[in-house]
């Protein structure tokens, strides 16, 4: 500041900032000099965020925030708001399972996992409770199919979702993927859920589907089925009593959660017109 009062330094503006150089003209041309030759040399930086965003990227964000919206307007009021989805579908048999475990001896397993060689196929179907932080998880040996998901979600609230929210409050609010048994285009899932929730239990039922690809960020992904794939990992499901109890001891089942064993098979895939 002293210098700037006796007039040894001036500022001026260079590349829209300003900046403090030397009175002196020799000094000043050294000091630009040294200044230019500095900006090319390479220094520590962060990835910046665009301005601009593609039409995808602005559909997506536009997606989230109404979802966002949505949850926060069912938790204020009370309501259910419960994430759905399908783990993938596990063979049954002594394959090997994704993960390492500390133990004194390796598990001996087939080398190949050829669905020939397996006893069978199960499908964990999942629902999460967002707001009591409880997960039911309904295990298909069957197909993955809409009226399974219907089948799940129905269980679901016929075991737990009646006694927990009273008459008064039969709405909820469903996150579910953009694919699969529960997807946004598939009319078999939209007439099941009609039928055996809608209709019989009076149940008024809001749906916000997730895009295909951010299925990630369905909750239920890092909250139930990632405490799933960390319990039964380097396991092999050699039965389905084992998978049963790998499950039953994930996530606290024991407290916070119900686990339901769809043993029957369920029919295979059907259609249904757009004028139903």
């Amino acid at each position: 500041m002293n210098l700037f009062r006796k007039k040894e330094v001036r500022r001026e503006k260079l590349s829209g900032k300003y900046v403090y150089f030397s009175s002196d003209s020799k000094n000043k041309k050294r000091q630009i000099f040294l200044r230019k030759d500095r900006a090319d040399e390479p220094s520590l930086q962060f990835c910046a965020w665009r301005s601009d965003l593609s039409a995808h990227e602005l559909k997506a964000a536009i997606l989230f925030r109404y979802i966002a919206e949505q949850r926060r307007l069912f938790v204020s009021k009370g309501l259910p708001v419960v994430s759905i989805d399908a783990k993938k579908k596990e063979l049954v048999g002594n394959f090997k399972n994704d993960g390492a475990t500390f133990r004194r001896n390796a598990e001996n397993v087939n080398v190949y996992d050829f669905p020939a060689y397996a006893k069978g196929k199960v499908t964990p179907y999942g629902i999460y409770d967002i707001v009591g932080n409880k997960g039911a998880v309904s295990v298909g040996t069957s197909f993955d199919t809409p009226s399974f998901a219907a089948d799940s979600i129905m269980r679901w609230w016929k075991l737990e979702g009646v006694e927990k929210f009273p008459s008064k409050k039969r709405k909820v609010l469903i996150l579910a993927d953009g694919g699969g048994s529960n997807s946004n285009r598939s009319r078999v899932w939209k007439y099941e859920m009609q039928n055996k929730v809608r209709r019989k239990y009076g149940l008024e039922i809001t749906v916000c589907h997730y895009s295909p690809e951010c299925s990630k960020y369905n909750p239920i992904e890092h909250s139930l089925f990632s405490a799933i794939s960390e319990n039964w990992k380097d396991v092999p499901l050699r039965s389905y009593e084992t998978i049963v109890n790998d499950i039953s001891t994930s996530f606290g089942f024991a407290q916070t959660g119900y686990l339901y064993i769809v043993a029957q098979s369920m029919p295979g895939y059907s259609k249904i017109n757009a004028g139903m």
